[in-house]
């Protein structure tokens, strides 16, 4: 049987100084990783509702989606806001029924 041996090249930075590869950090919990997807970008919440950025900026707009800045330009959504926004949408429809 032949034992077949594989070498991984370590990743260098414009430095030439030897940075860690995925294979040197630890593995993420799914919790960990859980926690990390609880700000989506617009066009992201969008894909979850099924709607268009534009619409979901209009949304933002409107003020039925409040939001988290970071620096000038980039926008984020809790997901916490948006599962409280369908909530809404349920509640309402529940009530013209």
């Amino acid at each position: 049987m032949t034992l077949l041996t594989l070498f991984i090249p370590k990743c260098y930075n414009k430095h030439n100084e030897a940075v860690a590869t995925h294979e040197d950090t630890p593995m993420k919990t799914i919790t960990e990783v859980k926690q990390h997807a609880q700000l989506l970008t617009v066009p992201e919440a969008a894909q979850r509702l099924c709607i268009s950025p534009r619409k979901m900026w209009q949304l933002i707009s409107e003020g039925q989606l409040r939001t988290i800045h970071i620096g000038l330009r980039n926008t984020r959504i809790e997901q916490e806001e948006l599962d409280a926004f369908i909530a809404r949408l349920r509640t309402i429809a529940a009530h013209r029924n």
